[in-house]
């Protein structure tokens, strides 16, 4: 047979095996819809976002190391977030993690691992593995084991409600207190 012949044969023998094996909805078709659904569409490190009440008055900061954005699902991945929110008289609250999410839409965020709420007036820290934040109404939940530390005081509960806005947290259910009084 002469050459050239032996090559088309063999590169329409490759092509139909390639025909026969390519599955389109396969790792490599990006556009696949599920593919666009697990990709990212924008990656940013070390941001930060400033938000104002309708005074001009510095409402909340959120910051992240990294922050990797879905837009299909309407959410944002986060790596050591830390969150400030400020209620308009000089009192704030921060709140870090090793890692959170945020909902755009809803806009709730999620934190996880070494998770620590702190009242920076008071010194009082807030420790626990998970915690839901309301951006819209500034309400931190728990539904998780809490410790809350304060100074030489300590308490521990099975979750808890904190009011950004009021300054108020309500430790619940199981709560247990150690107090150590002040020397003189």
């Amino acid at each position: 047979m002469p050459r050239p012949f032996l090559s088309m044969l063999l590169l329409a023998a490759l092509a139909a095996a390639l025909a026969y094996f390519w599955d389109p909805g396969s790792a490599l078709d990006f556009n696949a819809p599920e593919k666009q659904n697990a990709l990212a569409k924008t990656y940013v490190i070390n941001t930060r976002t400033l938000t104002y009440n309708e005074q001009g008055s510095l409402a909340e900061i959120l910051e992240a190391a990294e922050v990797q954005h879905f837009p299909n699902q309407k959410r944002s991945l986060m790596v050591t977030p830390r969150y400030y929110s400020h209620n308009g008289n000089n009192r704030t609250w921060s709140v870090t993690s090793d890692r959170g999410r945020f909902l755009d839409k809803l806009e709730l965020l999620f934190l996880e691992g070494n998770v620590i709420l702190s009242d920076d007036l008071n010194n009082g820290h807030l420790y626990t593995e998970a915690m839901q934040i309301n951006l819209r109404k500034k309400i931190a939940t728990s539904r998780v084991p809490i410790k809350l530390v304060q100074g030489l005081n300590t308490m521990t509960a099975k979750g808890m409600v904190a009011d950004l806005n009021k300054e108020q947290v309500r430790l619940m259910p199981d709560v247990e207190s150690i107090y150590v009084p002040a020397t003189p």
